[in-house]
């Protein structure tokens, strides 16, 4: 077939203008998605949408869709000079209209059907085809958008609840279906805002093909998915959380794409978006393509992504997936699977290039959002500013902090004084970055079951009493009480398992089935200044970690004193015997839970969900630092 270009384009209606184009091949079109994709448009009395997709490596492009009964000759396109941009008005062309880009490359007679890669909404999955759509809306989180400064700041606290909207809650009565996001906004909003939340972390809603992803495999980087509703339904959440004071924080995935035939892997017959050598194109873990963050174009797509989320939905926040991906082109690969940089070293100058011209361009435009990285090495100054060498980052992921402080919980109690180090090891490298201190969805996943079981105090050594004697003192702590150590009972004195255990709250001795939680939670919002213990990641730059390592080690020094007692006569030591009672687990889990409400009513520290003596942080903030 001949190569000539077809310039053949139904009407002459353009949103490019030349700049347009010059910053877009330059890397620098920050705002593509203004410009470019599909776009309702009224001129001169015509109604229509004007198309447009960047595809260089095309000898003719159609736009396919139920308004021409997907016929690739119907609607062609026309080319925009020499930017690569192929560009066209088709007329009554409505919004709800669904279309694809039908692309005939140059290089050996590929043809094929792609999604628009900056389509604001797409078909439910599994089915693939864009929709026409606009992004209208009426907002009302103006005080919101006033004061989310402050709210963002390193000085203030951070309470983060990461929460994928397709599992989090679903209707069981409608074949278990998830939740709307209008549905899901007021719930969300209220539990949140009960637990003492302050920001709402999504894993990633862009639209993704294989819904066992979570979001992570994205595939249109501009459109909410489609699963949960409509843009407008999405923004609709987002404003009602704001108005409810809280902050919106979004998981971006600028690290890989999947390699589904309609999304952008191998788009125009080339390897536009990713590289050519799958040594630097293609991820041996995840089976998915990697940007080439070389490539202009690439770059100016993913920084127009990034504002796409700030501009359009006013997210407070990004968290950048995968970073360390990024940074290192022999991540997860052996030797001879990859290609060093220009100086034979092992960093993607790329890349970090990309990094930080992202981070300054979106604290230029939205200073008071924060960025955060989920980068899992020893990569110095991710959180620094760009002008003094650092990535740009506001905060980083402190995934060692993670692994540690759950490897130490899941020890048996007896062993774990072997093991401080595992607590203590986070004071070599605290203070190097702006370090917010996750448990992550990571850790559910793959046969790790949840975080709460997998914490609890010799809950793995000791699967029968001693989870009840963690279940009675954790929830006891919660309540702001005070633990007894109790006598250790003597064999053949085993309480049945119908029979409510007994704990003291506030000096009364009740029974736990008949606790009157309102007037426990009063004493403890009294007495400690809140009725919620519990955190999920917590900003450590703005806190007093040195006061909060020191409460950790005294707390450790309690438990130890209230630790393993001799056996005594007639006491059983049987630690799975239904008709026995176990001492040493309750002991310990007891008196572990009487030293962490002793440093919380000393210091203020708050404790988290998973076990009562997991130290997050503490309450007095340090002053300012450089971000």
């Amino acid at each position: 077939m001949s190569d000539t270009v077809t310039t053949a384009a139904p009407d002459r209606i353009t949103l490019l203008s030349d700049q347009d184009l010059y910053l877009f091949n330059e890397g620098s079109n920050y705002r593509m998605y203004e410009t470019m994709g599909a776009h309702l448009v009224s001129r001169d009395g015509k109604v229509g949408t004007v198309f447009s997709v960047w595809a260089p490596n095309a000898r003719q492009v159609s736009v396919i869709g139920n308004f021409n009964n997907w016929n690739p000759g119907s609607h062609l396109l026309a080319t925009r000079g020499g930017s690569g941009i192929w560009e066209g008005f088709i007329p009554d062309v409505s919004k709800g209209a669904l279309y694809k880009f039908h692309i005939e490359s140059r290089r050996h007679s590929y043809r094929v059907d792609k999604a628009d890669p900056l389509g604001l909404l797409h078909e439910k999955p599994p089915r693939t085809a864009s929709v026409v759509w606009e992004l209208g809306y009426q907002w009302g989180d103006d005080e919101w958008m006033k004061k989310r400064a402050e709210r963002n700041s390193l000085r203030a606290p951070q309470s983060v609840y990461e929460i994928h909207l397709g599992s989090w809650m679903r209707v069981p009565e409608e074949h278990n279906r998830p939740l709307s996001y209008r549905e899901t906004a007021p719930r969300l909003a209220e539990y949140v805002g009960r637990m003492g939340f302050t920001h709402v972390e999504f894993l990633p809603v862009m639209e993704h093909p294989f819904y066992g992803s979570w979001g992570y495999q994205t595939t249109g980087y501009f459109a909410p998915t489609s699963r949960y509703g409509t843009p407008q339904d999405f923004m609709y959440l987002v404003d009602y959380l704001h108005q409810h004071g809280i902050a919106v924080i979004l998981d971006w995935v600028p690290s890989h794409f999947p390699s589904d035939a309609h999304g952008l892997a191998y788009f125009d017959g080339t390897h536009l978006y990713e590289h050519a050598d799958s040594r630097q194109g293609f991820h041996p873990d995840w089976k998915t393509h990697i940007f080439n963050y070389g490539r202009t174009e690439v770059r100016s797509f993913l920084m127009s992504s990034a504002m796409f989320w700030l501009d359009k939905y006013h997210i407070d926040g990004l968290r950048v997936d995968a970073v360390a991906s990024m940074l290192y082109l022999d991540y997860s690969r052996k030797q001879n699977e990859w290609i060093p940089n220009k100086f034979g070293g092992r960093e993607n100058l790329e890349a970090i290039n990309f990094l930080r011209r992202f981070n300054q361009e979106a604290y230029k435009e939205h200073p008071e959002i924060q960025t955060t990285a989920e980068e899992s090495t020893s990569w110095p100054m991710v959180s620094r500013p760009v002008y003094l060498g650092g990535l740009g980052f506001g905060m980083k992921w402190d995934m060692g902090w993670m692994h540690d402080t759950l490897e130490y919980f899941k020890q048996d109690p007896i062993h774990r004084k072997y093991h401080h180090s595992k607590l203590t090891f986070r004071m070599l490298y605290s203070f190097q970055e702006n370090f917010v201190l996750p448990l992550s969805h990571d850790e559910v996943v793959h046969g790790k079951g949840r975080i709460r079981s997998s914490t609890r105090v010799g809950a793995r050594h000791q699967p029968g009493v001693a989870r009840a004697a963690v279940r009675n003192s954790q929830r006891c702590a919660e309540l702001g009480g005070t633990v007894e150590p109790a006598l250790p009972q003597r064999t053949g004195t085993a309480r049945s398992r119908h029979q409510p255990r007994r704990f003291r709250v506030g000096g009364l001795q009740r029974q736990s089935q008949q606790h009157d939680f309102a007037t426990a939670q009063e004493r403890s919002r009294q007495r400690y200044g809140t009725d919620r213990l519990q955190l999920h990641a917590h900003s450590t730059t703005g806190l007093s970690r040195g006061r909060a390592w020191g409460r950790l080690l005294a707390g450790i020094a309690e438990q130890r004193r209230f630790g393993i007692r001799r056996r005594r006569r007639g006491q059983s030591w049987r630690s799975s015997c239904g008709r026995a009672a176990c001492t040493r687990p309750s002991v310990f889990a007891k008196a572990h839970a009487a030293a962490a409400v002793r440093i919380i009513s000393e210091s203020g520290i708050a404790i988290s969900a998973p076990s009562p003596a997991a130290l997050v942080a503490a309450s007095r903030p340090l002053p300012a630092r450089a971000r």
